[in-house]
């Protein structure tokens, strides 16, 4: 178990560094760097296999890595790398959590488009656009259109405390 918490430590310590750092940038990060940074692969495939395996430690990892997650968020968001959100944490959660999904399911992604995520890409960072491509497309323009964005948003977002002083009573 200790060296399950250590190795998990480990892991959670690669990532807060390298997101960190280049959140911490404000964009003046060098890309092949960072991969060559992350070029402990086996981390990856290490923590693929933790988020599944039913360790009571994985809930503390996942919590810290989201943690993490918000933090560099902020830092993004401060460096001018992230646009503001009026759901920080949750945002952050929820990029993370897609992330490590990703992570667990990276054979199906290999099989699907191509690029086996927990591969080294530090010689050919490249050699990712396929899974790179369409998560900058989604990042930076959206998925969805204005319309359909405001028809959800009426539909399933609680509006906050601004937007109902607002309103008309």
């Amino acid at each position: 178990d200790e060296l399950r918490v250590a190795c998990d430590e480990y892991v959670a310590g690669i990532i807060r560094d390298v997101k960190g750092g280049a959140m911490a940038s404000g964009g003046a990060f060098d890309v092949t760097a960072a991969f060559r940074t992350v070029g402990d692969l086996p981390a990856a495939k290490y923590l693929a296999r933790t988020l599944v395996d039913g360790s009571p430690h994985v809930a503390e990892l996942v919590d810290e890595i989201v943690a993490d997650a918000v933090g560099y968020v902020a830092t993004g968001v401060e460096t001018g790398m992230i646009r503001p959100s009026d759901h920080e944490r949750e945002r952050a959660a929820i990029l993370t959590i897609w992330g490590l999904g990703a992570l667990v399911l990276h054979e199906h992604l290999e099989r699907l488009i191509g690029v086996d995520i927990t591969a080294d890409f530090s010689r050919d960072p490249k050699a990712v656009s396929a899974y790179m491509a369409p998560i900058l497309e989604l990042y930076s323009n959206g998925f969805l259109t204005e319309k359909t964005v405001q028809l959800m948003r009426e539909a399933f977002v609680a509006p906050t405390e601004i937007e109902q002083e607002k309103e008309p009573a």
